[in-house]
């Protein structure tokens, strides 16, 4: 089973431990354009996930809700 972009975005996050990264990072990382990191963030809020956004610094993963656990 292929994980999504969302996903693998998700595990990066989760492994960072609240430290920011960059989009231009985790694109890199996995070998997709910034513009589907971004989608994958917005998905990612929509879903429960709490995640801080800040220009030059990146994301960063605050908090995940009960419901983004199921």
């Amino acid at each position: 089973m292929q994980r999504t972009t969302k996903d693998r975005v998700r595990e990066l996050l989760e492994r960072s431990s609240g430290t920011f990264i960059s989009g231009a990072h985790i694109a890199e990382e996995l070998g997709v354009s910034r513009n589907s990191v971004w989608k994958a963030v917005k998905a990612l809020r929509s879903d429960g996930f709490e995640i801080e956004s800040v220009t030059k610094r990146g994301h960063c993963l605050l908090y995940t809700s009960d419901a983004a656990d199921e």
